[in-house]
Order: structure tokens, then sequence, then C-alpha cells
């Protein structure tokens, strides 16, 4: 029983892990899809975009030398990096050589061996001669016979078959030579004739023709009994000349010709070249002369300045160049397939980091952006806008590097980007470029400098757009921006003042084209990603826009209403550094759902007249909350920017309609009504601008039922309306700063105090008793009564 026990409860216990393992794993798989959902196509698209930005630019394959000529005005100074060795150029080196190569003659070897062998070949020719003409016999025939066939034993005796074992031995002799060799005085003779010839000959020493052919030098090089000596070439016989020398020579006075004849016929077969030219030794003795040249001329030192910038190049300093450029590529001859990828992947990788610190920083601190798809969409196409020049730039290489910098139109993204956004953003965003700029290796530091300066003055130059003439200010501070960061640069280098000249002359050029077609581009971007830009918000301010005139005629209470509202939030927007122009325009068109009922607004009624007596609260509320429902429709009809719209719900967020639910409360006798019945469904402000929209609302509304409006009570109002929007967490998700919201307060004081003025002065100028009649009055007439149902609506508080 206790085994079963345990095993019952370790299945138990089992059962229990797999279960809890199961919901971890679909807690986690939830957890994640729902990350991959809300950031998943951000990732994507920082890959996307790091990866096209890599591919733009050259790969890394080997380096890259300018080209220089002897005579040409050095455009940079060039420091070697490494120390190397100084080659002497080709025909320095070639003619070092060819000095050095005249002192070895071709050599002529001597074959002391060839004379015995030589003279040991006659004897024994002349041995069988004797034998086979001395002794005849039928053993000669058959040796005769064998003779044809070159055997070594004597010939018959007949001329016959002496002239046939001539031939196989390969001497020509006729019929008379024969007769001639067949007499033992003569043979006799010619044997010692012929051998005190070879023999003088050879001992000095016989050259082939061919070997003659091949020495084209005035000396040669004789090596004889390991002895070399120099000599003429025209004192050595050649084996041609012997054979004209054996034409002249009288051999037998009793037979002249026939004796010539033979004597010729016999030194051809016999007589060989014992002087050979010898090409392997006399090549090795060249190539071991040639190397006793050193192809080095000197040595250039790590650090050491080859080439100063603003001086002609010389022929020395070339040298030295190119010298440094091939022990360079002989150290890098070029990256392999793998190292090609390694390098590949780690640009890739420094792009996507830097773009991932860009997409952190709008998620943290500009979240209403990161969220929106099309904005992140929007500012990818504006850095392709900049990457897309700067690798052309890279590529083709046209101008000298010192203008690189001037020809990358980073501007043209800050423009871009703090015209469509803020400043803060362009200025991040500028850091980023400039980093992945400079980050290339056809670039460096200086295009990261003057880029991140030049940017920034972009976009700095133009936090609001509201005038053409800014366009001008706009370019004159980015011209400055390039003028200070370039003279920066040429000071650090020294460069001449005709250079700093063209550099500023580019950077004014840049300026002005970026700036230009910025504003070029700024509809397209509008356009296509819906942005909204200060000279939109411009157009929508005009009173004239059919929307703002539909709400002046028909809810011109309302739209006294908007104006106050306006009034107040502008100042508030510019006492924050918000956007002012965005905020007083949004608020203009935040109440247009009032034009589809505006009599159930109390702004817009007459006294005594008042619709909602004839509603249920359920039904008055309703007709109240529907107003931003209607709003954003009209709002889509007029083709309103996004931003625009978001006013429209947002200055309510989900604040409730109190009076109608009070009243509801009160006349069902019934604590359960719920109060998300009588609420506005929202969203809470995202953004400093609605937020102040908000609150400017709720601050205007209460100022107009405020009794004898002094200064304190109009301080102390002011607080108490945006304590409630506080307290009840209408703030929570716009990044306002109690600091911000105690100068917004002091913005709507300061509002409220210039319109309530001429009022307080007036007050204090009356009698007491007519005061206190005029007060009484006057909220008797204008304040709504506590029945009235729209006292406590939004609308009223």
């Amino acid at each position: 029983m206790p085994y079963r026990s345990g095993r019952a409860g370790r299945r138990k216990a089992l059962f229990f892990f797999s279960r809890r393992s199961e919901r971890i794993l679909l807690a986690t798989k939830s957890r994640v899809g729902v990350w991959l959902q809300k950031h998943g196509v951000r990732i994507l698209l920082v890959i996307v975009l790091a990866l096209a930005i890599r591919l733009l630019f050259p790969l890394a394959t080997t380096p890259e030398f300018p080209e220089f000529e002897v005579g040409m005005v050095a455009p940079r100074d060039v420091i070697s990096p490494i120390s190397c060795n100084l080659f002497k150029n080709p025909e320095q080196l070639a003619a070092e050589r060819a000095e050095q190569v005249k002192g070895i003659f071709p050599v002529i070897e001597f074959i002391p061996d060839l004379l015995d062998s030589t003279n040991g070949k006659m004897d024994r020719f002349f041995t069988q001669l004797d034998r086979g003409i001395r002794q005849p016999g039928p053993e000669g025939s058959q040796a005769g016979r064998a003779g044809s066939g070159r055997s070594s034993e004597i010939l018959p005796h007949t001329e016959a078959e002496l002239a046939a074992w001539l031939t196989g031995l390969g001497i020509d002799v006729d019929r008379q030579g024969i007769a001639y060799l067949m007499r033992e005085e003569r043979r006799t003779f010619l044997r010692e004739k012929l051998k005190t010839f070879i023999s003088s000959h050879l001992e000095k020493g016989i050259l082939s023709d061919d070997s003659r052919r091949k020495i084209h030098q005035e000396f040669v090089t004789v090596i004889r009994d390991g002895e070399e000596k120099v000599t003429s070439p025209d004192q050595l016989k050649t084996l041609s000349q012997a054979f004209q020398e054996a034409l002249k020579l009288d051999i037998d006075p009793r037979d002249r010709e026939i004796s010539q004849s033979l004597f010729l016929a016999l030194i051809t077969h016999f007589l060989k070249p014992n002087l050979i030219y010898d090409e392997i030794e006399t090549s090795r003795r060249i190539q071991q002369a040639e190397a006793q040249v050193s192809p080095i001329k000197g040595q250039v030192l790590e650090g050491e300045k080859i080439i100063e910038k603003g001086y002609r190049i010389k022929e020395d300093a070339l040298l030295k160049y190119h010298a440094l450029k091939e022990e360079i590529l002989a150290r890098e001859p070029g990256l392999s397939a793998y190292n090609a990828f390694i390098s590949f992947l780690g640009s890739f990788l420094i792009n996507a980091f830097l773009l991932l610190i860009f997409g952190l920083y709008l998620y943290f601190y500009r979240k209403p952006l990161y969220d929106a798809l099309p904005t992140i969409l929007s500012l990818s196409v504006i850095f392709l806008l900049v990457m897309a020049p700067a690798a052309v730039i890279a590529r083709v290489n046209i101008l000298p590097a010192e203008f690189f910098p001037i020809l990358v139109p980073i501007s043209l993204a800050s423009l871009l980007i703090a015209i469509l956004y803020d400043v803060r953003i362009a200025v991040v965003a500028t850091l980023v470029l400039s980093i992945m700029i400079g980050g290339q290796e056809s670039f460096g530091y200086d295009v990261l400098f003057i880029s991140l300066i030049g940017g920034v003055s972009g976009g700095l130059s133009i936090r609001v757009l509201r005038k053409r003439r800014q366009l001008g200010e706009s370019i004159l501070f980015i011209m400055a921006g390039y003028f200070l960061a370039t003279l920066s640069i040429d000071m650090i280098r020294l460069a001449p003042w005709q250079e700093t000249a063209m550099t500023w002359l580019g950077g004014a050029i840049n300026a002005t084209t970026s700036t230009l077609v910025a504003m070029a581009l700024l509809p397209v971007f509008e356009y296509v990603f819906n942005e909204t830009t200060d000279i939109t918000l411009m157009e929508l301010s005009d009173f004239n826009h059919p929307l703002l005139k539909s709400l002046v005629i028909r809810a011109p209470g309302t739209w006294a209403h908007t104006l106050a509202v306006s009034n107040l939030a502008e100042s508030a927007a510019e006492a924050v550094g918000a956007n002012s122009l965005l905020t007083r325009v949004g608020c203009y068109y935040h109440d247009a759902g009032k034009i589809k009922k505006p009599e159930y607004f109390i702004e817009n009624q007459t006294p005594g007249v008042n619709p909602h007596d004839h509603c249920s609260p359920a039904m008055s509320a309703m007709i109240i909350e529907s107003h931003v429902k209607e709003g954003i429709e009209l709002a889509r009809e007029a083709k309103l920017p996004q931003r625009i719209v978001d006013f429209i719900p947002e200055h309510h967020g989900t604040t409730s309609i109190s009076f109608f639910y009070e009243k509801a409360k009160e006349l069902n006798n019934d604590t359960s009504i719920s109060i998300h019945d009588f609420s506005y469904q929202g969203p809470k402000p995202r953004s400093k601008e609605t937020a102040i929209c908000m609150l400017a609302d709720t601050v205007e509304s209460m100022s107009r039922s405020l009794v004898d409006p002094s200064p304190s009570r109009i301080r102390g109002m002011v607080r108490e309306a945006v304590r409630t929007k506080i307290d009840t967490d209408q703030l929570e998700e716009c990044d306002l700063t109690f600091k911000e919201i105690h100068r917004i307060e002091e913005a709507f004081v300061k509002i409220l105090l210039a319109r309530f003025h001429s009022r307080i002065d007036y007050i204090r100028e009356e009698e007491e008793d007519e005061e206190k009649d005029n007060a009484e009055k006057d909220s008797t007439a204008h304040r709504p009564s506590q029945h009235d149902p729209a006292d406590h609506s939004p609308e009223a508080v």
C-alpha cells in the first residue's frame, strides 16, 4: 500500500507539473505573439533598411588608392601607415642589371678527351683497313658481307667491297679514292697527314658553327683544365674554318685532286668540335650577376609623409607611393568569400544597431510616432533619401575626398523630419545618419563631423515654419553650420584657402538644394504618409474653411467658445514648448461635431429654451456624447489630417457627463446606474497638444460661470480644473510633466486676467449698492440654474 501510494503521489505531481509547464508555455507563446504583433513589422523594417544601406555602398574587396601623376598638385597628404622597402623603377633596375651582366661572357667549355678518342678511332679505322687489304681470303668475303652490316671484321680487299664498307661507315669516297686507299704507301702517307691535321686543330680547340652563331658578345670565357680564359670568339677556330683550311692544303703532290678529296672526306668524318657553348652555365652566371643587383633603392618608414598636400608630386615621391601601394596590396591581396561575408555582416550589424537605437528612442520618448507605422515608413524613406546619394558619391569617387562631406545631403533629412515631426527627432536622426555615413569605408571622421553639424543646423533652423522668409533663414543657418564645420577641419589639415573657399561654395549649394528639395517633397510626404506640416496647418487655420464657416453660421456660441479655447491653448503650448500652431488649429476643430445639434449645447441656447428638458438623462448624455463621433465623421469628410482629428475625441478623454449621471440617479432613485454609460469613450490625450486642448476647454467653460473674477478666484478656478483632470487620470497617457502643467496654469491665468481686466476695473468704480444689484442680476441672467441639464456637462465645466 505505501508503495502504491508513493506511485500515485508521483503521478499526481507529474501531472501537476506537466499542466503547469503547459500553462507557462502557452502564456509565453501568447506574450511572444503579442510582442511580435506589436514590434515585428518594425524589427523587420530595421533589418531591411540596414541591409539596403549596406548594399548601396561598395563592398570591401581591396584597398583603394587614388591615382597620382608626376607634376600634379597633391590634393591630400599621404602618410605611410607601415614600413616598406622602396624599390627601383623597372628601367633603372634593368639598366643596372644590364651593366652588371656586361662582365659575364658566354662560357665555352673545352673537351680534352675528344682528341684521344678521335685518334683512337682513326687508328682502329686504318688498322682494320690494312688488315683487310693484306689478308684476302674466303673468310674475307664472309667478313665483307658482314661488313656491309658495319661488322668490326676486316673487309675484303676488293675495291667494290671496300667502297661498300666505307659507305656503311658514312664515308663517301669515289672509285679513284678507293684505288688510292688500296695502295699501302699512299694509305700510310694519308694517315699521317690526317692525324697531324686533326691533332693540331683539336689541341687548339674547334668551335661548332652553331655555337658561334649564338655568340654575339665581343668576348667569351673558355674553360680548359679548370682554368678560365677570356678571349675573343674570333680567336676560336670553327669547324667550317678548319674545313676551309683543309681545302687549301696540298696533301699529296703526286695525286693532288684524289688525295684532296679523300682527305676532306675523312676530315669530315673524324673531326668534331671540342669547344662547346655551355648555355646552362652562361645563364646561371647571368642570373647570379643580376641577383647581385639589389632591387631595393631605400626604405619608407612608418609615419613618413610621402606626399604633401598642396605641393607638386615629384618622381621620387611617386615611386615611394607606388612602393607603399604594392606592399599594402601584397599584404591584403583581397578578401576571400568567407572574409567578404564576415565584413558584410559586420557592416550590416552596425547599421542595424544604429537604426535600433533610433527606434528605441522613438519607443521610449515618442511613443505615438513609434506606434504609427506610416510614420516609421516615412522615416525609413527619408533615411534612404540621404544614404542613396552618399552611396553614389562613394562609388563614383570623381571629386577629391575633401569634398565628400559637403556633397552628402544630410540637411535634407533633418529639414524634412523637423518639419514633419519635431526638432528632437531630427537631431537624433541626424546623429544616427552621420555615424552610419562616417562609418563607411569611403568616408571618415571629416564626413561624420561636417554632416552632423550641417544636419543639426538644418533641424534647428526651421523648428516652426510659418513664413516663406524662414526658408531663406534656414539656408543661411545651414550654410553657417557648414562654414564653421569645414573651417574647423581645414584648420586642422592646414588646407589652402582656395580649397576652403571651394568647400564653402559647395556647402552653400548643398544648403540651398537641400532646402528647396525638402520643400518640394513635403506635399508628397503629406499625401503618401498622411502627415501634417505647419504649412498644412496654416491652410487649415483659414476661417474660410468650409467646416469652420459652417461652425460659425450654425453654432456661433460654440465658435466663440472655440476661439477662446484656442487662445488659451496656444499660449499654454508656447509656454511648454509644444507645437502651438497645431494646438491652435486643433482647437478650431475640436467641437466641430456640435454643428449637427447645436441647440443641445448651452453656449448656443437662447434664454428659456433648453431641449434637454424634454429628454431623459440617458438620452441627453447620448446626444452630448454623440457630438464626438459626429465631429470625427465631419473631419473625415473634410479630409482633415489625423493629427487634427485626434483633438476631437481626446480633448474629452474618458471624462463623465456628471450632471446627467447625477440626475439619472436622482430620478430613478437607483445607485446601480453605471457611470460608463454617462462617460466619453476616449481615448485619453496622447500628446501634449491634445492634453492642453482638454485643459483649455475645461478652464474656458468654467470661466464663463465665474462670479466676481478676481485674480485669486481665477487662479483657484484654473488649479481646480487642472487638478480634476489629474485626479481622474486623464493626463496619464501624455508626456506632460508637473513642471509643464504649472506653466500651463500660469499661461491660462495670464490670458484670463487679460480677458477679465476691464470688467474687474469697472466693478471697482461702481458704488457698493449698485455693484451688488448688478452682480445679482448678472448672476441670474447668465448663470445656468442648478437644474440646467448642461450646467455640469463637459461643455459647461
